[in-house]
């Protein structure tokens, strides 16, 4: 299990036992926040948290599924004022192995299109959890923040 404020915030799916999940739980301190929110380009970054559980699918295939949490400051954009967020949202990705690399006849990586209703990643023996956690929370940070003054 992955806890709070570690420094090496790395999975690596051959350690993951099928058949037990393995737990996480990320809590950043308020430096790593603050940093966070100087990369995304908002006023401020409280009560971070990111948890949840990853289990192996098949012999090549992981699920994950975990909570974000954060209460975000952004500046309103008609008055400048400060705005407050709270992000509430649950993430659910499914992980495969790169076994091999297919080509093409002429020597070029195929691409393959895969249409589907479910999130897919395909990773290469391990998984940062502080990537998709700035991942996330830059997707849920809204676009447009309004104080409630101008709806």
């Amino acid at each position: 299990m992955i806890k709070q404020n570690q420094q090496e915030n790395c999975i690596n799916f051959d350690k993951i036992v099928p058949g037990k999940p393995f737990q996480f739980e990320i809590y950043p301190n308020a430096d790593a926040c603050d940093q966070l929110s100087t990369r995304l380009g908002i006023l401020k970054l409280r009560k971070l948290n990111f948890s949840g559980t990853i289990k192996c699918s098949t012999n090549k295939s992981w699920l994950l599924e975990a909570n974000l949490g954060a209460t975000i400051g952004q500046s309103c954009v008609v008055t400048l004022d400060p705005v407050r967020t709270r992000i509430d949202t649950v993430v659910k990705r499914k992980y495969y192995l790169i076994t091999e690399t297919q080509f093409n006849y002429d020597g070029k990586k195929k691409e393959v299109e895969v249409i589907t209703d479910e999130v897919k990643d395909i990773v290469d023996k391990k998984l940062y959890l502080a990537d998709l956690l700035k991942e996330v929370l830059s997707l849920e940070i809204p676009d447009y923040p309004r104080s409630k003054k101008y709806p």
